[in-house]
């Protein structure tokens, strides 16, 4: 018989008593529910559906992902997908599909090139081209000729136009005369009130462009509202620059960003590869890629037991509209100086900005043609005034003028 000491009959009962105790957790836990025995049920949710085009073509090889667990599908031939796995509670899922890059085609500017894919953009959209000897010369300094040359083929496409039309037969500038390579460009540009000529009365194409001088042509182009700021974004820009307000406008419209010392080096000159990219950036219908999607974030609240059916319908990238409209409190007192942003999902998906003028209007241009929710924040504070549902949407129709009014904030 064997015998137990007085040391391990008390050990024997305690873990004799642990193991009833826990099986009765276990227990009372699966009746309750509040620990799952087996499969793990917070996970084998599943969200489902098709993807379609805006004309209603199914749209094969979007990549469907939940960011949560970054776990992905991709969709088939017939545009269905089929995501599982997904957790209970608040699930977002990016659907995309990206296109092909387009390849610049000059030997000096190869796929490593920080600016590769916003010069093969511009290449395919015919906005910008090379030399003779087949080079691009990314980092040649831009003079005010080739700017406009630039500048006004996007700009032309941009309002619609194949070519930018041939200019007057008088000449604004003596130095630009009708044989002048960049005559109807820089006549274009006149013409739209981009530019204009120096004191002297000359235009002087051969002089140097820098980066204070390109966020006045681009603001002044895409007809942006001035934003200006209380607190100035770059110490090297303040208030009393000349080109403070064009500055503020175009970093705030994501044209362009200062340098990573937190400057924005107004008085560095722009090179060739600066300029096609500041270009890109401010004309959303130069296309980026060949068969590209714009990205789809979802936002879906999953409860237990239960998944979901989602058709989803998708934009090619470089369908553009633009937005106007006027903001009101439901006092009906005019919002002015406010900052309007249209964007898919806050903190997630790219934003677009305006600036309401003293009547509270505003107008965004270059809006990727979906669907948007919106809301407005007064710089001057941390207010935010929204309307009354997020859910409110707006569709952005390719090629037309928007009216989106912001009437009865609070």
């Amino acid at each position: 018989m064997l015998r137990l000491s007085k040391k391990q009959k008390v050990l024997g009962l305690i873990f004799a008593a642990v193991f009833v105790v826990g099986i009765g957790v276990l227990i009372w836990a699966a009746v309750v529910g509040k620990i799952k025995i087996g499969a793990v049920e917070e996970y084998n949710q599943r969200i489902h559906g098709h993807i379609y085009d805006r004309q209603g073509q199914p749209l094969s090889g979007v990549k469907v992902t939940d960011l949560g667990s970054q776990n992905s599908v991709v969709s088939s031939s017939d545009g269905s997908y089929n995501i599982t796995n997904l957790k209970v509670g608040d699930v977002v899922i990016r659907f995309e599909k990206d296109g092909k890059v387009y390849d610049p085609g000059f030997p000096d500017v190869p796929q490593n090139h920080w600016a590769y894919k916003w010069i093969g953009a511009a290449k395919n959209g015919k906005i910008v081209g090379g030399y003779p000897d087949g080079t691009f010369r990314p980092e040649d300094k831009l003079d005010r000729g080739q700017m406009a040359i630039f500048l006004s083929r996007a700009l032309a496409k941009a309002n619609g136009l194949s070519d930018v039309p041939q200019g007057p037969p008088d000449p604004h500038f003596p130095d630009i005369p009708l044989h002048h390579v960049a005559y109807k460009y820089i006549e274009y540009l006149y013409s739209q009130g981009v530019v204009s000529g120096y004191p002297d009365g000359l235009y002087h194409p051969e002089n140097i462009v820098d980066r204070g001088q390109m966020a006045i042509f681009i603001s002044k182009a895409l007809k942006l509202d001035l934003y200006d700021k209380y607190e100035p974004t770059f110490p090297d820009v303040p208030k009393d620059h000349w080109a403070y307000k064009y500055v503020e406008t175009v970093n705030l419209a994501g044209i362009a960003m200062g340098y990573p010392d937190g400057t924005y080096g107004p008085s560095n000159p722009m090179d060739r590869a600066q300029m096609t990219v500041f270009i890109t950036r401010a004309f959303h219908n130069i296309k980026l890629t060949d068969g590209g999607y714009i990205p789809r974030i979802e936002r879906f609240v999953i409860t237990e037991g239960e998944g979901g059916e989602f058709d989803i319908y998708m934009t090619p990238c470089g369908e553009v509209g633009k937005i106007a409209g006027q903001a009101k409190l439901k006092t009906g007192a005019k919002v002015a100086n406010a900052q309007v942003v249209i964007t898919l999902e806050p903190s997630i998906s790219e934003e677009y900005y305006a600036i309401t003028n003293s009547s509270g209007d505003y107008q965004i241009f270059n809006i990727p043609a979906c669907a948007y929710g919106y809301y407005i924040i007064k710089p001057d504070s941390t207010e935010t005034y929204k309307t009354e549902y997020w859910e409110n949407m707006v569709f952005v129709e390719t090629g037309k003028i928007n009216l989106l009014n912001l009437y009865n904030l609070e």
